[in-house]
């Protein structure tokens, strides 16, 4: 399937980052889709993920 999308991208490099990004992500599993659509439509999920990322990133990565 092919998606168009329009994003915020200002320059090619951007463009290209974010379409690595979205690539990854829609290879997701459904159910980590809907998490991670869920976390995007709250913006009280978004602040509280924004504030909490530094621990939620060193956490992650001491687990792998």
């Amino acid at each position: 399937m092919t998606v168009t999308i329009q994003t915020q991208a200002t320059n090619p490099v951007d463009l290209k980052a974010i379409e690595k990004k979205l690539t990854i992500i829609a290879q997701l599993p459904a159910d980590d889709l809907d998490r991670l659509y869920q976390i995007a439509e709250n913006p009280k999920a978004r602040k509280a993920l924004k504030d909490r990322w530094a621990a939620l990133k060193t956490a992650v990565t001491f687990m792998s």
